[in-house]
């Protein structure tokens, strides 16, 4: 959000024109996406890419790039519409470590991000 009032125009998403599916979905007042700010499709929306380096041809390989690197031990940084998230896989307790040092957050929880309740 930049101002207020909260409209998509006022928001990071304002670079980001609507494709006429989702500008229908945000039009209808019985589509679950009416008047949703973020509405956006792998058309017309955010794309994804891995830096340094150069932007994949599509956002899966740069996803599946960022995947090793966190299965590597590395902690990667993902900016997303409000700001970043820092990622390290929580099974590696060398990575995490190295992200505790970095944030100088020795006790404090971090979020965890799991596919679902069982893993």
């Amino acid at each position: 959000m930049l101002d207020v009032p909260y409209d998509r125009q006022l928001t990071t998403m304002k670079s980001f024109a609507m494709c006429s599916k989702c500008r229908q979905e945000y039009e209808d007042p019985r589509n679950r996406r009416f008047h949703a700010q973020p509405n956006a499709c792998q058309v017309c929306g955010p794309h994804y890419w891995l830096e340094p380096g150069p932007k994949h041809p599509d956002s899966y390989s740069a996803i599946e790039e960022a995947k090793q690197l966190l299965l590597s031990g590395n902690t990667i940084a993902i900016k997303g519409l409000g700001g970043f998230h820092l990622c390290a896989d929580a099974r590696d307790e060398e990575a995490v470590n190295k992200l505790r040092k970095g944030k100088n957050r020795g006790a404090k929880p971090f979020a965890v991000m799991a596919r679902d309740l069982e893993m």
